[in-house]
């Protein structure tokens, strides 16, 4: 199901800007935790679940490096787990780092989950009102780089299929894979003359050009978009008054449960666990349907 995709981008948008502000400037480790949580559960209610598994591996990787390369640049905390000569590895710097690495792997994914909830067509819909040539450039850019990797399997594919894949790990396997990235280059500029013609003979550039704007606002769009709005005022305030804050050094200390506490993570969860509980509803709403056929 894709029923979050199908509200307006500027909704769309608003809840992914919304959880950047949250996630990257909040230290605390609940909610770094909960946005990954909440980024894997969309991946997998829109779909996406065989593009989380077949990255895991990845992510795994860049938590342990941030986790691990964090004591050696930070040597502050009172915990002292290893020491030696001017090496210093402390609990609390570790634990810095993990939370560091969680805090990326959560963003990462929720990148993964939007870009695949917003096309190109809707970011020309956003933007080409007010700015048509940045809208442009985006949408260029968030084309060329699935565009390489996908061109790029179709050469070694290619190579494959007429017998001159190497199998030794040697310098014919360097130089079959240089050899490989300049055809890739060289179809990459081919295309960009393409489509720079295209854009020119469409007459880009005449200031008296009308757009056609498919997307249209509805009302539970303006829902949607207030109360994305009401959510990240209210956590954003009672993060300025401290209630999330969470210390990693000299000591790990996190702040006492209280009402404000436990009102800043609902509107955190608010905004994290919309997309995921739309997808859920309209999915439980077609087998319904499809039930009484």
């Amino acid at each position: 199901m894709r029923a979050y995709s199908n509200f307006h981008p500027a909704v769309l948008l608003c809840q992914f800007i919304s959880i950047l502000l949250t996630v990257m400037f909040t230290f605390n480790p609940v909610i770094q935790i909960t946005s990954v949580i909440g980024a894997v559960l969309c991946m997998i209610t829109i779909g996406q679940a065989d593009k989380l598994k077949k990255n895991l591996k990845y992510y795994m990787i860049i938590f342990i490096i941030v986790c691990l390369t964090n004591p050696l640049f930070s040597q502050y905390g009172q915990t002292i787990l290893i020491k030696y000569k001017f090496i210093v590895i402390t609990f609390e710097s570790l634990m810095y780092g993990a939370g560091l690495g969680i805090n990326i792997i959560g963003v990462i994914i929720w990148c993964q989950a939007y870009s695949f909830m917003i096309s190109t067509e809707k970011y020309m819909a956003l933007f080409k009102g007010k700015s048509p040539k940045i809208s442009l450039i985006l949408a260029v850019t968030l084309r060329y780089i699935p565009m390489l990797r996908r061109r790029w399997k179709e050469i070694l594919n290619t190579q494959r299929a007429l017998g001159m894949y190497p199998t030794k790990k040697d310098l014919k396997k360097v130089k079959f894979f240089l050899l490989c990235f300049l055809a890739l280059m060289s179809w990459s500029f081919e295309s960009a003359a393409d489509t720079t013609n295209s854009i020119l003979s469409r007459s880009c550039k005449d200031a008296k050009k009308t757009n056609y704007i498919f997307y249209k606002i509805k009302k539970s769009d303006i829902f949607l978009m207030i109360i994305y709005a009401f959510m990240l005022l209210l956590f954003g305030f009672f993060a300025l008054k401290g209630c999330i804050d969470f210390e990693y050094y000299p000591i790990i200390k996190a702040q006492n449960i209280n009402i404000e506490v436990i009102a800043a993570f609902t509107s955190f969860c608010i905004l994290i666990f919309t997309p995921s509980l739309i997808e859920l509803k309209e999915a439980l709403a077609w087998k319904y349907y499809r039930s009484k056929i």
